[in-house]
């Protein structure tokens, strides 16, 4: 069986024993490990302890968590793919560190120029490295067609051009700085050069071999569940989604409400949401009820934003 499943109840034990029922079909090898893609070792435990009990046993499962999950997918799609610790925030904050100051001479870094001047320490130096590091992570992951489009030159205004300038580093310095590392680390393991990417990358890779009627998709798990999980970035969402077309996905969610309520919106959200109308022309007169800015129920607009942009 292929494709996507989408399972929804307010109640946590209600999803349990969906799963549980689901996976009382065998897969086809008796060594096959099921996959459940968890968001937390919490749920991780949670879950297992609901199946045993279900079942008399938990044995044979795998609980990965959407980061893992999906660079298993890209290695069974794509056969040169190689995760690279060298895109994690960690190790990318000190590429940042190392770049900065021959940056910030440069058109459009005036206001990181003025913000280290009297940074003797270099303190100030690894924290702005740090924070442009976790941002550069969180756009990988939020935002990987921008960081395509960056690779290929092409880049935004204001604030997005010193990013991007960063990125791409002068004639290319910042992601050959990566790419070498990444590479000669790759070399000592294996003898030998591979290509090496990053996450974003590896994406658009994939979304290219998944098309190709050559590519072999036998190196796939028969079924994938993802249980529990209160939000997925759209580039998770999106490989999952793409070999549903191939595997058994079964996506099961938390939702407060049966009923439709992604119009919910907070007080804080409204009061924003009519200050920025408040600019438009003939708009500043409108009440929030025109607007259609739907109050609703207030605990589930002030605490259920990330699962309502979700869903």
């Amino acid at each position: 069986m292929t494709g996507l499943r989408l399972f929804i109840s307010n109640r946590l034990e209600m999803l349990a024993e969906k799963l549980a029922k689901i996976l009382s079909v065998p897969l086809a090898s008796p060594f096959e490990k099921e996959i459940i893609v968890v968001q937390s070792s919490g749920m991780e435990r949670w879950i297992s302890l609901r199946l045993a009990r279900h079942y008399g046993i938990c044995a044979n499962y795998r609980f990965p968590f959407p980061r893992t999950a999906v660079n298993e997918i890209f290695s069974a799609v794509i056969p040169e793919f190689k995760e690279n610790p060298s895109f994690e925030p960690e190790i990318m904050r000190w590429k940042v560190m190392k770049l900065l100051p021959s940056c910030i001479t440069r058109k459009g870094f005036e206001n990181l120029k003025n913000y280290l001047e009297d940074d003797s320490t270099n303190l100030k130096l690894f924290q702005l490295a740090e924070r442009i590091a976790a941002v550069f992570d969180q756009y990988l992951i939020f935002r990987p067609e921008m960081i395509m489009e960056w690779e290929r030159g092409k880049v935004g205004k204001n604030d997005e051009r010193w990013q991007a300038e960063l990125w791409s580093g002068h004639d290319g310095a910042w992601p050959s700085i990566i790419r070498r590392d990444a590479l000669c680390r790759v070399r000592r393991e294996l003898a030998r050069p591979k290509e090496v990417s990053h996450p974003a990358a590896h994406r658009e890779s994939f979304l290219q071999k998944i098309q190709e009627p050559s590519t072999t998709l036998t190196n796939l798990p028969e079924r994938i569940s993802l249980f529990g999980i209160s939000f997925l970035p759209y580039f998770h969402l999106e490989i999952f989604e793409e070999i549903s077309r191939h595997i058994e996905v079964n996506l099961f969610l938390i939702n407060p409400s049966r009923e439709f309520w992604g119009y919910i919106r907070s007080d804080r959200e409204i009061v924003r949401k009519l200050e920025k109308v408040k600019t438009g022309k003939g708009q500043e007169k409108l009440s929030p009820e025109e607007l259609y800015l739907e109050k609703g129920n207030s605990l589930l607009a002030s605490l259920g934003t990330m699962g309502r942009d979700f869903f």
